[in-house]
This record gives C-alpha cells, structure tokens and sequence, in this order.
C-alpha cells in the first residue's frame, strides 16, 4: 500500500511539471498582437491568461508608432512650409520680371511730339467721359491681371495652410484632453471635459478632475515644439482673473491645485514661472483614450460615441461595472449595453445628474455640492 501511494505521488509531480512547462511554452509564443489592450490573452478554449510582459511591449510599441506618426506629421507640416515659401517667393520674383518687362520705355522726341499733340486735339474735343487714371490703364493690361491672379493664389495657399495647421492642432489637443482624462478616471476621478465643451472659452482649464472633494484643475499642451514663456503667461493670466478673482468661480471654498500636463519640454523661463506659482507639472506623451463612453440611465445601460451631440458634456468615470470605456462599439453592447441615439440638454443634465449621484454613493468622501457646481458652465 506504501509502494502504490509513493507511485502515485511521483506520477501527480510529473504531470504538473508537464503541465507548467506546456503552459510555459504556449506562453512564450504569444506576441504583443495576441493579447488584448488589458493584457489578457484568449487561448482557443476561451481562457482569458494576463501576460504582463507581452502587454508591456504591446504599449511599447503602440508609444514607438504614435511616436513616429507625430515625427511624419511634423516632417509633413515642415514640407508644406516649404514648399509654401518657394510659392510666394517665385510668386513674388515672377511679378518683379513681369513689371520690368512691361516697364514703358524711353520715348524719342517725334513720339513726344505726337503724343503732345493728340493731347491738345482731346482737350480741344473737351470730352465729357471720365479719362482713364493711370491705375485704370493698369488694371485693364493682361499682364496686370496675371499679377493679381499669382497673387491671388499665394494668399489662398497661405490662408488654406493655416486653416490645416490649425484644424490638425486643434484636434491633437481634443484627443490628448480624451486620453488625460481617461488616464484620471482609471485612477478613480469623475471627470469634467472643460476644453471640449467650451471651445475657447475654457478660461484656461481643459480638464476637471475630483476625488475625495479634492479639485484638480488641468490644462493640456500637446505641441510638437517647446512650450514658450508667453504660453504659460496666458494660462497664469487665466487662472488669475477668470478663477482666483473671479467671484463666482466654483473653486471658491474648495481644496484644488493647478495642473499642467505636456508632450513636449518647456522652456527655462516656461518652467521656472511655472515653480514659481505653484503649477504642478506632469510630462505625459500622448495616447488613444477609448472613445465608446459607458453609463447607466433611466435603469439601463447606455453608451455614446464620438460625433454625436453633447458627447463631450457627459460627465464619466469608471467603476468597471455600469460606467466604462471602450475602444469599439461591439464590445460595449456584448456586455449590455446599448446605444443612446439622439439627446437633448435635457436628457444630458438627467444623465450627469445620475453619474453624480452614482458616483458620490461609491465614493462618500466626495460631497455631492462639490460634484453639481457649475464646472462645465462656468
């Protein structure tokens, strides 16, 4: 009996050493493209296994890819800017031929004299129509008109890069406000999406972070060059006149700080006014927030997407349950939920009302009158 228990032990040893390594060689042929973006891997019997190093170069090469996609957008804009240039330069060398060209030349003395004398026959004849200026002259001559057409066409290649370069930036900025406040609301923060819903009237403040009844006030700079002094003055000018004088500013009475969050490096002078006025500083590189925002409403469970209206003035956060993130439609509604189709401010402020109220309920140390002051309205 002895003889068949010790047996027995020895053939248990082996097969689990069997097993440790088989499991270990499956898992060393996963790559980064084989597990999801929370780390899992699926294997074909549908067990979900948490790979922690293959997740790991998963993000590293996803930083290295948005990494080389910012440098051809940047090498992109520097080629538009160029070429740009040569276009108003030649432009510019092209009218300065053409004007010499035409440039009327000397007249002898006989051509003067003719000339003088159909001077005086015309004054004589004393027409009543209007002479022609010299500059109507000019107007009319087909060289004139192609040198309003080059210039014509300079000033709608300028004006057609400077809306790009302003369309691109501004959705840079949208998109690394998303992925800020993602990163927050993983953290346990209620979110508030200021930059988005307010455009340019957002007094300086792109983002509205709370936990714990603490404020966090947060602007974002997602540049492809340095960040200058005179950026930092105008967000110090707004956190002065539009928040810390301001006497109806919802921050009053309140514990919070200010915030800065950047992709690229600040300046000396940028970084030092920043200490110096107590700006806490976090260099973040930019990323893809899941856009599918998941939220309970009226007893079902709902998400949005990006494009429909008041997307960006519901207030989120995550609790891994009723409120989530994710990256695609599909994998919203295989965990039940479904789309909100078209809203109003109405439905909008009945939905904020039961996030708040949700939230404040998980998290008691967050009072609710700190949660419904007019954050986004203000």
């Amino acid at each position: 009996m002895l003889f068949r228990s010790i047996i027995l032990t020895l053939l248990i040893s082996c097969l689990s050493s069997f097993a440790e390594k088989t499991f270990s060689n499956n898992t060393s042929d996963i790559g980064p493209n084989d597990v999801d973006w929370n780390g899992f891997y699926t294997t074909a019997e549908g067990e979900k296994i948490y790979c922690p190093e293959v997740f790991r170069e998963k993000r590293r090469q996803y930083a290295i890819k948005k990494q080389k996609e910012r440098d051809e957008l940047r090498v992109s804009n520097e080629t538009i800017a160029i070429k740009t240039a040569c276009i108003v330069i030649g432009s510019l060398a092209l009218i300065y031929l053409i004007r010499n060209w035409f440039k009327p030349k000397p007249e002898t003395s006989s051509i003067t004299n003719m000339k003088k004398k159909l001077q005086e026959d015309l004054e004589r004849k004393k027409d009543t129509s209007p002479p022609l200026t010299p500059t109507g002259i000019l107007l009319r001559t087909p060289e004139n008109d192609l040198i309003s057409q080059l210039k014509q066409d300079c000033q709608n290649s300028l004006a057609h890069f400077n809306q790009y370069l302003e369309e691109k930036q501004t959705q840079q900025g949208l998109a690394y406000e998303q992925y800020i406040g993602y990163q927050l609301e993983t953290k346990g923060y209620i979110v508030f999406y200021r930059g988005a819903t307010s455009s340019l009237q957002d007094k300086g403040i792109d983002l509205i972070a709370i936990k714990n009844g603490h404020i966090r006030l947060i602007q974002c700079k997602c540049f492809n060059e340095n960040i200058q002094n005179h950026q930092i003055q105008k967000y110090l000018g707004h956190i002065a006149f539009d928040w810390k004088f301001a006497p109806n500013a919802p921050i009053h009475g309140l514990s919070h700080t200010w915030e800065l969050y950047y992709t690229p490096w600040l300046s000396k002078a940028a970084y030092q006014a920043c200490r110096d006025n107590h700006i806490q500083l976090t260099k973040q590189s930019a990323g893809i927030a899941p856009p599918v925002k998941a939220f309970h409403f009226e007893g079902k469970k709902r998400y949005m997407l990006p494009g429909q209206q008041f997307y960006d003035h519901i207030i989120s956060y995550i609790d891994g349950q009723d409120h989530r993130r994710f990256y695609k439609p599909e994998d919203a509604e295989k965990e039940g939920f479904s789309r909100l189709q078209l809203i109003d401010n109405n439905t909008v402020r009945l939905i904020n009302e039961e996030t708040v109220t949700a939230y404040v309920q998980a998290h008691p140390q967050t009072p609710l009158e700190t949660l419904t002051r007019p954050w986004l309205d203000f």
